[in-house]
């Protein structure tokens, strides 16, 4: 196993970690991120904004 791939294996970005628990991708966690995608109906989208909103009000 290459440098890379342990490396990989063992840091997940944030976007990737909420992708994961949402059954999404991290692109589309991204484009809900940076407002290129405003989830209106779906359940998880909704969750996934709130969820990033949250963690920015945090910080």
């Amino acid at each position: 196993m290459t440098h890379k791939a342990i490396h990989q294996k063992k840091f997940k970005t944030l976007y990737q970690q909420i992708a994961e628990k949402h059954g999404v991708t991290p692109r589309y966690v991204g484009k809900i991120a940076r407002l290129e995608r405003e989830p209106k109906r779906s359940a998880i989208g909704i969750a996934i904004k709130q969820e990033l909103e949250e963690l920015a009000s945090n910080n």
